[in-house]
């Protein structure tokens, strides 16, 4: 340490040294300063300006922000589904469909399936759409011997036109006469049963 002698029996320190002692004060000061920051910052908290803001409550309001508006957003989107669907429910089906049953005489089912097979080509030519053609398999005797197939229609006026243009076919006629003696009668009546079924709103075919 630089110093002035005044008196052998002490000595003051030199105005340099004053500033030097000032400055390492500063520099401590700082020092603990920083540390108490970094401290501060590590532990989540910090001070600035009097006003304590902790930094994982602020993260926590952060991410419950997020969470709340996700879940309006995930709402919404659900809600905008639900009216697409309930207004898609709501549309008017354009089909009647047509279920026939025929009940073949014992064993007979097979030969029946086999004269519809040609008659399939003629009912899509006069607008009688097949949506399928099924023998059924059952243990119960009032399905057994059956044959079924369905037709799609447009409305019930077009399926009567289009009956009428397949029956005044000259084409038909043959397996119309080949496909008589396998049904079965009662009463002077052929086992056909005919219903006409209109599609429900929640259907997947309509």
């Amino acid at each position: 340490m630089d110093t002035i002698s005044v008196d052998a029996r002490f000595t003051i320190p030199h105005k340099s040294t004053y500033r030097q002692s000032s400055a390492n004060r500063r520099e401590r000061r700082l020092s603990l300063l920083e540390a108490q920051f970094l401290r501060r910052c590590t532990t989540g908290d910090f001070n600035v300006n009097k006003i304590n803001v902790s930094v994982r409550h602020w993260c926590a309001t952060v991410l419950r922000f997020v969470s709340v508006a996700s879940l309006f957003f995930l709402a919404g989107m659900a809600f905008q589904s639900n009216r697409s669907s309930a207004h898609s429910v709501e549309a008017a089906s354009t089909h009647l469909y047509e279920l026939m049953v025929y009940h073949a005489l014992p064993g007979k089912a097979s030969d029946l399936e086999s004269v519809f097979k040609g008659v399939s080509g003629l009912q899509d030519k006069h607008g009688l759409r097949a949506v399928g053609y099924w023998i059924p398999k059952s243990e119960d005797p009032a399905w057994q011997n059956t044959f079924v197939y369905l037709l799609d229609h447009s409305d019930r006026e077009s399926a009567e036109k289009n009956w009428q243009a397949l029956h005044a076919d000259p084409l038909f006629t043959p397996f119309r006469q080949a496909a008589i003696p396998l049904i079965r009668q009662k009463d002077g009546e052929y086992l056909v049963d005919e219903v006409y079924m209109s599609p429900t709103s929640y259907s997947a075919s309509k």
